[in-house]
């Protein structure tokens, strides 16, 4: 009796660090522009654009005043992550391989993560070792889900979307001070060059509510704390920003030796009938050494 051969093995499917490079890099901002379709009128139906200084050329963070806009703020890098993900797979696919979807979601990832962290044109330069890296995630293409189905899990996703951005709208409806897109607007330093206020440049989020900003919230504040902060009440219509000069003044007194920091100043907003605490970021990183 004559021995049955056994199959050979399928041979792994090969792609070329160039066209994993292309996938990705083409991916990239075909799912960016797609993705604008999408986000680009949240933006404007929320009011973002006033503050747009949060914002990279990767996607904008919503203000982080509550759950609910982190949430938002998740969804929508998940939303362009997905996008530039399966663009980046469809742009890699021949009849031969494609990049799976699971490794080229997370070489997007990677590259958005790095790109918001180093807010440089540069990051681009790691799409090198990352498409080489990612050439081995190819594999034989497989069928491709029947329409229908496609339809259903797209309308899924837009219906969560629409749930979650509806209620960073609802959120920022009660905390709308965040800071303003235009920056900050400076210091205020005596003649021999103490820095005596920070002016803090805020706008108020809100559609039809005026934020009244009752003064700062000392008791959000580091403690113990050197700092003794001195703020009047401002009110700031709907859609609009306004400069907020905050006194400071300095003392050890009674406070344990060590350098004391302040990153972020906390203030007590009026939006309504609703209070909240808003954490503005100083213009500077604020430091104080006391004693030794």
């Amino acid at each position: 009796m004559s021995a049955i051969a056994a199959p050979a093995p399928t041979a792994r499917p090969r792609m070329s660090a160039w066209t994993a490079f292309w996938a990705l890099f083409g991916g990239g901002v075909i799912g960016l522009l797609a993705a604008s379709l999408i986000t680009d009128p949240v933006k404007y139906y929320l009011g973002l654009d006033a503050a747009a200084s949060r914002s990279s050329f990767v996607w904008q963070p919503f203000p982080p005043v509550g759950g609910a806009a982190r949430l938002a703020d998740l969804a929508t890098f998940t939303l362009v992550v997905l996008l530039c993900g399966l663009a980046a797979r469809r742009i890699s696919r021949t009849p031969e391989s494609e990049l799976r979807l699971p490794p080229a979601l997370a070489a997007v990832a990677a590259m958005a993560l790095l790109a918001q962290a180093t807010r440089s044109w540069w990051c681009l330069l790691a799409m090198i070792p990352i498409a080489v890296a990612l050439r081995f995630a190819a594999h034989a293409p497989g069928p491709r889900p029947a329409w229908r189905r496609r339809a259903a899990v797209a309308a899924a996703g837009v219906a969560v979307y629409a749930a979650l951005t509806g209620l960073a709208m609802a959120d920022l409806q009660r905390h709308p001070l965040a800071a303003s897109g235009n920056g900050t607007c400076g210091l205020v330093r005596d003649r021999g060059g103490r820095i005596t206020a920070v002016c803090l440049d805020v706008v108020d989020l809100a559609r039809a509510r005026t934020a009244t900003v009752l003064g700062v919230a000392s008791s959000d504040l580091p403690h113990p704390s050197p700092w003794r902060l001195a703020l009047g009440e401002h009110s700031i219509r709907p859609g609009k920003s306004a400069d907020l000069d905050v006194g400071l003044r300095a003392s050890c007194a009674g406070i344990p030796a060590g350098t004391y920091t302040l990153r972020q100043i906390p203030l007590r907003v009026r939006a309504g009938g609703d209070s909240s605490t808003a954490t503005i970021a100083a213009p500077v990183a604020l430091r104080k050494t006391c004693g030794g």
